[in-house]
């Protein structure tokens, strides 16, 4: 039996994008808070999923993957 090592990763992103009229950054951003998905100007959702599984490495297998 040999052992493996397995990678997962998921990334997600969400991008939202408005213009607001406010007096200061503070402000500017309780308003965005405050605002559902169908008020912004641009939206984009990605979510990225990948697995990877390599062997467990190391020298004696190594060497024995080559004159094996």
């Amino acid at each position: 039996m040999k052992t493996y090592k397995v990678e997962s990763i998921t990334i997600e992103k969400k991008y939202r994008s408005v213009f607001v009229d406010a007096t200061n950054r503070k402000e500017a951003l309780k308003i965005v808070r405050s605002m559902s998905d169908k008020d912004f100007d641009e939206l984009e959702d990605t979510r990225s999923y990948d697995q990877k599984v390599r062997s467990d490495w190391s020298f004696s297998s190594f060497f024995e993957s080559l004159f094996g």
